[in-house]
């Protein structure tokens, strides 16, 4: 099934209901949504990956029964360059036998001939492997090895570097590394001029020709770390952005029901000036020793605001440091929420039938 499938799932669930023989099914990504429906009417039998010591054992069997006698370094060796490809595996094998190797294949020859049979290994890299090769291995990967691993995915590898090359500097051990503080000022300054090619090529302009620069320029910043960072987490600029653009919207909404009521320069005055003053004030009768629900009500329909302007959006844009048992919402019991709610319901009701 192809991302552009309309209904073929559906017909091919039809058709393993009424089929009187065995439907074997295929995936590659067991978390796909068409899968998961799939799923449900067949016996999911998952098999993972072999290993490259499972393939190397393979290949020695192999080997042994054509007579052909092949070392377990060689065999691992080939498994390695195939990134664990069973068939193009037992195509090296061919190929190092068809290159002369009659009498049987050492782990030297092996890994001699290597770059004769061996498979992009790009094609093979992730995201996180790319960052990795970029920080951490910028001291035996070649700049254009660096740079194939850049291109991996230009939109996500930038932000893995710029979260991870504080740690890939930190985690340098080498004895000649010298004055990591040097290091990391020099690596900051390279991500800026590279950030800088970055807003070029994505701003208003759209200069794309700029992409090969912006490459460079992330792999001049690993060229001061060389530290391992490990597996390279994903970016947390992505959640943090999104989280921003939910309040954003979140305060224009906010500030577009009170203009009537107050003047706004923008959503960042609103957050910092009116909402926090007009969450307190709003609470405040409805926390212990105060006035009542009922009083609450009256203050929303005076400013214009609803219940979910109350719970949710002000709410939303509280700061995020404030201790929890600091935090007012957490001070309110459940029987003054459902005087409030019984409260509001009741003022929305009435008002509703004077519409009407």
């Amino acid at each position: 099934m192809s991302a552009g499938d309309r209904g073929g799932t559906q017909e091919l669930i039809a058709l393993l209901k009424d089929s009187k023989v065995p439907v074997i099914t295929i995936c590659n990504d067991r978390q796909s949504q068409k899968v998961r429906s799939l799923a449900n009417h067949c016996y999911d039998l998952r098999v993972s990956r072999p290993t490259s010591q499972q393939i190397a054992r393979r290949m020695m069997q192999i080997a042994a029964k054509e007579g052909v006698p092949v070392e377990e370094g060689a065999a691992y060796a080939i498994a390695e360059t195939t990134g664990g490809d069973v068939r193009q595996s037992i195509h090296a094998l061919q190929m190092q036998l068809a290159l002369g190797a009659k009498a049987g294949v050492s782990a030297a020859q092996a890994k001699e001939r290597v770059h004769l049979i061996s498979k992009d290994s790009v094609l093979r890299l992730t995201p996180s492997d790319a960052c990795r090769q970029i920080l951490s291995e910028s001291k035996t990967r070649s700049l254009a090895e660096r740079m194939d691993a850049f291109f991996v995915d230009y939109s996500l590898t930038p932000l893995m570097i710029a979260q991870h090359y504080v740690a890939s500097i930190n985690q340098n051990r080498r004895p000649d590394f010298g004055d990591k503080s040097e290091a990391l000022a020099n690596a900051a300054e390279a991500l800026s001029d590279a950030e800088l090619v970055t807003s070029m090529l994505r701003g208003e302009n759209q200069n794309w020709s700029l992409l090969p620069t912006s490459a460079l320029l992330h792999c001049r910043v690993g060229s001061f770390c060389g530290g391992g960072i490990g597996f390279a987490g994903f970016p947390e600029w992505l959640g943090k952005n999104s989280s921003r653009g939910k309040r954003t919207r979140l305060s224009n909404e906010l500030g577009a029901r009170l203009a009537h009521q107050a003047k706004r320069t923008g959503s960042g005055d609103l957050v910092m000036d009116v909402a926090e003053v007009l969450r307190r004030r709003l609470l405040k009768p409805m926390l212990p020793g105060g006035d009542g629900a009922a009083a609450v009500v009256e203050d929303l329909e005076a400013l214009g605001l609803t219940r979910d302007d109350l719970f949710e959006t002000l709410k939303d844009l509280q700061w995020s440091t404030v201790p929890k048992e600091k935090d007012p919402y957490e001070q309110l019991s459940t029987k003054v929420k459902s005087a409030f709610t019984r409260a509001y319901n009741k003022k929305h009701k009435v008002s509703k039938q004077k519409k009407s």
